[in-house]
């Protein structure tokens, strides 16, 4: 009697694998870009963090008047030690270069809004 599998066996095994791959990616690769886009919104968090700090420890930078700005430089956080160097973009993997937090003076307290061009 010979032992191993037919070649029926192995084509059937072979599409039921295929089969699983095809339904496991899709959600697999949703996974791994909402991922991706959570640790972005937590990158953007630290960042207006820093910023927070920054304009707390340096008063003059402070908007004085309701409505004022005030444009911080992530490389001027980076230079100063508030954020570390060689921040990436999670989703694209690019250095965070160009991004600035705009500090605003409302009625309620300092707004923060990160711009960036990545």
């Amino acid at each position: 009697m010979k032992k191993g599998f037919t070649l029926v066996e192995i084509l059937v095994t072979i599409g039921v694998l295929v089969l699983i791959l095809l339904i496991v990616t899709p959600s697999l690769v949703g996974v791994i870009n909402n991922s991706r886009q959570k640790s972005f919104e937590e990158t953007e968090r630290s960042i207006i963090k820093a910023a927070s700090l920054y304009i707390n420890y340096n008063r003059e930078y402070r908007p004085d008047e309701i409505g004022q700005n005030h444009y911080i430089d992530v490389l001027t956080l980076q230079d100063e030690g508030y954020l570390e160097r060689g921040i990436t973009n999670p989703i694209t993997g690019e250095l965070i270069v160009g991004a600035y937090v705009i500090v605003t003076n409302t009625e309620h307290g300092f707004e923060y809004e990160l711009e960036y061009n990545f």
